[in-house]
């Protein structure tokens, strides 16, 4: 949020270079702007570091394709230079003013894309984190996909579900029909079937899904 406002927020144009007098010159001529990116300094190193720790703690043999896209991707972004400085320098760390003029431009002009980007992959890693910690925490059951074709356990295989006090039943009937026992009006029947089209729904997502067996 604080990086992203940082980008859309007009300032005043940033010296280039580290030299002292033009650092002092845009802290005191500049103050507003000035303090908006020593502000914004902190939360870019804090980022940064945090993306090299994820890269160093995944990228390894095994990794998911998927997975290893984006992290092969953020590292490439993150080969920036001045950057690499930036993860280097202590956490909680207060720029002087040539710092804050040497960074500030470097992100404000070099940067941008980047950080943009990085911003994306982010949100990915933490979506399928927030989905995974929901699967455990739920007991839901992960999908599993294969390519062998599926065996019926008999004639009939009979399955129940509870729809508030009323109890449903599922029958898969040859050739793999399935029927669903009739009940008054209210009895749970459109509650049942919205149930199972969600559920499969989210098996294709490669979600978790509330079942005790999903594949």
């Amino acid at each position: 949020m604080v990086m992203e406002r940082f980008y859309e927020t007009a300032i005043d144009e940033i010296p280039r270079g580290d030299n002292l007098p033009g650092a002092l010159f845009y802290r005191l001529f500049h103050a507003h702007d000035y303090s908006l990116i020593r502000y914004s300094l902190g939360h870019f190193a804090d980022f940064v570091r945090g993306m090299q720790q994820l890269i160093k703690a995944f990228d390894r043999p095994g990794c998911p394709a998927l997975l290893n896209t984006l992290l092969q991707r953020a590292a490439r972004l993150l080969e920036h230079e001045a950057i690499q400085s930036l993860a280097k320098t202590e956490r909680g760390l207060k720029f002087n003013p040539v710092q804050v003029i040497y960074y500030g431009w470097h992100i404000r002009e070099r940067f941008k894309n980047q950080a943009l980007e990085l911003i994306e992959i982010y949100g990915s890693l933490d979506a399928w984190y927030s989905m995974a910690m929901a699967t455990v925490n739920t007991n839901s059951a992960s999908p599993n996909s294969c390519n062998r074709k599926i065996q019926r356990r008999g004639p009939r295989a009979l399955s129940y579900f509870t729809a508030g006090a009323r109890v449903l039943r599922c029958a898969t009937e040859p050739p793999d029909e399935l029927s669903l026992s009739y009940r008054r009006q209210y009895g749970g029947k459109s509650t049942f079937i919205r149930a199972v089209g969600t559920a499969v729904f989210l098996a294709h997502l490669g979600m978790g899904v509330p079942a005790s067996r999903c594949g």
